[in-house]
């Protein structure tokens, strides 16, 4: 899986996330691109670390067959 974290403020920020095991310094205007394998379903919550009111879940769905 691959997520793109953007950042679109005026000051770098760190995309970062421990149950994800990722983290990454994204400068101002700037996109990276966070790849992720063998995600399985749940909640997965991220933060920026220069900035910890800042902060998101990721959700990955449990797949339907």
């Amino acid at each position: 899986m691959r997520l793109e974290v953007s950042n679109q403020t005026a000051v770098a920020i760190e995309f970062e996330s421990f149950e994800l095991n990722r983290e990454r310094v994204v400068q101002p205007g700037q996109k990276v691109a966070v790849y992720l394998s063998g995600l399985g379903p749940g909640r997965y919550e991220f933060f920026d670390d220069f900035h910890p009111e800042r902060k998101g879940v990721l959700v990955r769905p449990v797949r339907r067959a």
